[in-house]
């Protein structure tokens, strides 16, 4: 008697989740073949937040590869939070999953990857409406730190549209002004 395999999907049903060697077989799969794989197991598809995981966690995460990357043409990255998710959801839209996440990325920092090296652009912030391709990455200067700073913060309070910045307190510093950042002729038209 064979015991049912153990599941840890909280998820729907997935009839791929019990397939035994003696299924795939009767599938049409040839003995020999089925003989050499040691393990059969069913994947499913990763959520939003898996896949914003995939995008920042790993030692080799896509996210820490385009710092480098644009580091090395003396610019910093900044994502932001909502925009990894917009990435992610993208993926999901598209049915690409984790391999399909580079390639957004790709499309998404090509331009400033051949814009920023040789110009006086120190730092590249990628929000939510940049992730979704509303507009162009925004492009600051060494002296607008405060206004990337502002770009970030507006990002990332934007869900809280009628929220008002939180008073500053002994522990927290004082917010940076959530205004539209201001643009100079190194920015982004």
């Amino acid at each position: 008697m064979v015991a049912p395999p153990v599941s840890f999907s909280t998820g729907p049903f997935n009839p791929l989740d019990h397939v035994e060697p003696a299924d795939l077989i009767r599938f049409g799969l040839i003995p020999e073949f089925v003989g050499r794989l040691p393990v059969v197991t069913a994947v499913g598809a990763l959520d939003r937040d898996a896949l914003v995981r995939v995008l920042v966690e790993p030692r080799n995460a896509l996210v820490r590869q385009y710092e480098a990357l644009l580091a090395l043409g003396g610019a910093q990255l900044r994502i932001t939070r909502p925009a990894l998710h917009v990435i992610a959801q993208q993926a999901i839209d598209k049915q690409t999953g984790a391999r399909g996440l580079r390639r957004i990325m790709e499309n998404l920092l090509l331009e400033p990857m051949y814009d920023c090296p040789g110009t006086s652009v120190r730092h590249i912030v990628v929000d939510s409406e940049v992730a979704a391709f509303k507009k162009r990455p925004l492009y600051f200067s060494r002296v607008q730190e405060s206004d990337v700073e502002a770009a970030v913060w507006s990002d990332e309070h934007r869900a809280d549209d009628s929220a008002a910045p939180p008073p500053p307190g002994p522990d927290r510093a004082t917010p940076p002004a959530a205004a539209e950042p201001q643009r100079t002729a190194a920015t982004s038209a």
